[in-house]
């Protein structure tokens, strides 16, 4: 987010959901006790704030990775799916 403000005595954050939305591409969607920060492109969850006296409060998302993508040589790839051993074996 550009254009921001800093306030020194503030103990917390607060964010423009205006600004928010023009600066990034994230739609973001409310209820009576929640607020919901989605990535169009991604559609990834950025956050989510539950509602307490009339203000949004965020808990951070803990994000682990699920996934490791490695590039692999075609030769390679087909080496292993038709089950030969391994070349350091041959």
């Amino acid at each position: 987010i550009s254009k921001v403000l800093y306030v020194p005595s503030l103990n917390c954050n607060l964010i423009s959901v205006s600004q928010l939305i023009d600066d990034t591409n994230c739609v973001v969607q409310f209820t009576n006790s929640l607020c919901v920060m989605q990535d169009c492109t991604l559609r990834m969850l950025i956050g989510v704030g539950e509602q307490r006296n009339g203000l949004y409060y965020f808990r951070g998302i803990h994000r682990e990775k699920v996934f490791k993508v490695e590039e692999v040589s075609m030769f390679d790839f087909w080496h292993k799916q038709m089950g030969h051993p391994s070349l350091q074996i041959t």
